[in-house]
Parts: C-alpha cells; sequence; structure tokens
C-alpha cells in the first residue's frame, strides 16, 4: 500500500491535483491518501484490484469519484508515525518536509518524494522545477517503489537507514553524544557567564 500525504501547508495546483489523482489510480496500486479540505482531512482508501476512487473532497477532477464508485472514509488526521509503521506501508509519497522525512526514515519506508516549496526540495535531494508532473511519470514512479525492479532495493535501503537512525538515538549514539555535547557547552557558558 502506498500512503500519500502533503502536510498541512502544501496545496497543490488543480492541475497538479489532477495529474496526481490519475497517476495513483492508473497505477493500480493499493493506497492511503490523506487530503485536506478547510481544517479537516480525508483519509482516501483504495484497496488493489478495486474499481472504486472514494474521493469526495473537493478539487478532485470531474466525474472522478463517479468513475470508481464510493469507498472513501472521512477521519480527522491521523499521526503520520502509526501510519508510516504499518508493515503493508511499501512507500510515501510526501511533500518532504523535515518531520516527514524523518517519520519516513525511522519507519524504513521508502519515499517517492513530491517538493514543492523551501526545505523541501533540499530534503528530497532533487531540483525544483516549474512543470506540472504528469500522470504517466506517477504512476511509472508508484509502480517501480512498490512492485518493480528497484522496489526490493529501495525497502533495503530504507531498512538501512532506519537502523542508522535508531543507532543514532540511542544511549551512546551519535545524536545522544551531540546532544549531551551542545547541554555541556551551554553549561560551560553559563559557568563562565557567572
Amino acid at each position: 500500500m502506498v500512503y500519500i500525504s502533503f502536510g498541512s501547508m502544501v496545496v497543490l495546483s488543480q492541475e497538479q491535483l489532477t495529474e496526481m489523482a490519475f497517476g495513483v489510480f492508473n497505477s493500480r496500486v493499493s493506497f492511503l491518501w490523506v487530503m485536506r479540505k478547510g481544517d479537516t482531512s480525508f483519509l482516501w482508501v483504495m484497496r488493489k484490484g478495486d474499481t472504486s476512487t472514494g474521493m469526495k473532497c473537493g478539487g478532485l477532477p470531474e466525474g472522478f469519484s463517479e468513475a470508481g464508485g464510493e469507498r472513501g472514509i472521512e477521519v480527522h488526521w491521523r499521526l503520520q508515525t502509526r501510519v508510516l509503521s504499518l508493515p503493508a506501508v511499501s512507500c510515501f509519497v510526501t511533500h518532504c518536509r523535515w518531520n516527514s522525512t524523518m517519520e519516513a526514515l525511522s519507519s524504513g519506508v521508502p519515499v517517492v518524494a513530491f517538493p514543492q516549496w523551501g526545505d523541501q526540495v533540499t530534503n528530497a535531494k532533487g531540483e525544483a522545477e516549474d512543470r506540472v508532473v504528469g500522470r504517466e511519470e506517477i504512476k511509472e514512479c508508484l509502480m517501480e517503489a512498490t512492485g518493480g525492479v528497484k522496489a526490493k532495493e529501495m525497502k533495503k535501503n530504507s531498512l538501512k537507514w532506519k537502523k542508522a537512525a535508531a543507532e543514532a538515538v540511542e544511549e551512546g549514539g551519535s545524536s545522544d553524544l551531540n546532544i549531551e555535547e551542545f547541554v555541556d557547552e551551554i553549561r560551560k557558558i553559563i559557568r563562565q557567564s557567572t
């Protein structure tokens, strides 16, 4: 299953949302898609082999919901870390904001980067292009990430990064030691100033 979320601030253009919707639909992958409408979010579910789309939110392509039926579930925003920790999640399509990047890394879930602005481009290690990513490119990317030749390698690398992240934050790990060093420096500065 592919998990799709663009966070609480990213708003895709109508053209990009349409291309994303058809790219995901045409890929035939199972997915969970969190979409915002006002202050609420919608979790959208489609299982592999279903013809339902379940998308009821405004902004989706005309007739898109009717093309596939009603399988959508309206829910409030869920903890992304919980969704990413589900064994069924094979890939995360994200805007690559720092929290999403770190949550994917610590969960061992491969990422399909869809950066929009700011640090997202840096976090995705890609180039921001002023273009709409087409449905065919989205479809191919999702198919490759979930079942293509590179899918196993992507998952293996994601699990390697998950292990490295866990080791860094455990006692004696690099993050733990860096925080201790930082706190020691602050204490030293405070002692010197008194």
